[in-house]
């Protein structure tokens, strides 16, 4: 299971550097984000998102697995709650290498919505208000939006590490996340409340989309299907992907006979579970994967860009030279 468990994510690492960061290349062309507008500039901020997955949660989760398995923490000897504690895998990871890459991990959580957020209330504002609505306004606007988004990242991502209270551990054999249940409950509300938010604007907007169209009497309903779809796509495989993550925290935080049980029917259970736990990491992980697939079937644009790359950076290679 553990060397089944590192292979996948070495796989997931690199497949998932390689479509990150060529999404952000795509991403940053001046003409391609011109045309986007919001959603541009939205789905660079999710892919920067998705680098840092891949660059360190990734790797850093196959490590810890590497190194609890190779130094007498077996997975399947973990209690209830929290894999282990702070004290006994002091000699293998530091506060230091806690607080570091559970700050990572929890940007990446929070930056996939927040991005998506964005991006649903400027699609909501196209559709609610066509004729107000500029572009160059709208732009401006969500380039802030995306900025206080990242600085209220950070701030709720340094919490664990300010506050003595709330502290980054292992959770799930695998992935470093808050130990404390006043930081998993937080959390979880406030992750919650985004995929609330998400489902319902997504929703609306497709109301209205369809609405206007029928009010004005139309028969052929592309341009709204359009309009609507590909947000929606991309808030369904955020949900399909982080759900089962999501459970899984609840599950392992409280639902305290999970592991700990003499009854062998249980312990079964247990087993399964922890092979859910561990095909919900893996799923957290493809998330940039996903999107990037996601990128290349909905747009021509952004498969004409990203094939264009080669080329492009073989022109600058030779005017270096």
């Amino acid at each position: 299971m553990v060397v089944f468990s590192i292979s996948m994510m070495s796989v997931i690492c690199v497949i998932g550097l390689l479509c990150s960061v060529s999404a952000l290349l795509v991403f940053s062309n001046s003409t391609f984000r011109r045309r986007l507008g919001v959603q541009g500039i939205c789905r660079q901020f999710a892919a920067s998102g998705d680098f840092v997955m891949s660059s360190v949660v990734t790797p850093t989760c196959a490590w810890n697995l590497y190194k609890l398995a190779h130094s007498g923490y077996p997975p399947s000897a973990t209690p209830r709650s929290v894999n282990y504690s702070i004290e006994s895998i002091q000699p293998l990871f530091t506060t230091q290498y806690l607080n570091a890459v559970g700050f990572f991990t929890a940007l990446v959580i929070l930056w996939d919505p927040l991005s998506l957020i964005v991006a649903a209330v400027d699609r909501f504002f196209i559709i609610r208000q066509p004729l107000r609505y500029s572009h160059e306004k709208a732009k401006a606007l969500a380039a802030r939006c995306i900025a206080v988004c990242a600085v209220f990242s950070i701030i709720v991502a340094l919490l664990p590490i300010v506050l003595r209270i709330w502290r980054y551990n292992f959770f799930l054999s695998l992935i470093i996340f808050v130990d404390s249940e006043g930081a998993v409950v937080f959390l979880i509300v406030l992750i919650s409340s985004f995929l609330l938010f998400l489902w319902s604007i997504s929703i609306v907007s497709c109301k209205l989309s369809f609405g206007h169209a029928i009010d004005r009497g139309a028969t052929d309903f592309t341009f709204e299907e359009r309009l609507t779809r590909t947000l929606t796509i991309y808030v369904a495989v955020h949900t399909f992907l982080g759900a089962p993550l999501f459970i899984s925290v609840c599950l392992m935080k409280f639902v305290h006979n999970v592991f700990d049980s003499n009854d062998p029917k249980e312990i079964l259970q247990s087993t399964d579970f922890r092979v859910f736990t561990y095909i919900s990491v893996f799923l957290f992980q493809c998330n940039g994967i996903i999107k990037f697939a996601v990128y290349n079937l909905r747009s021509i644009r952004f498969r004409r860009v990203l094939l264009q790359l080669p080329s492009h950076f073989n022109k600058k290679c030779r005017k270096i030279v």
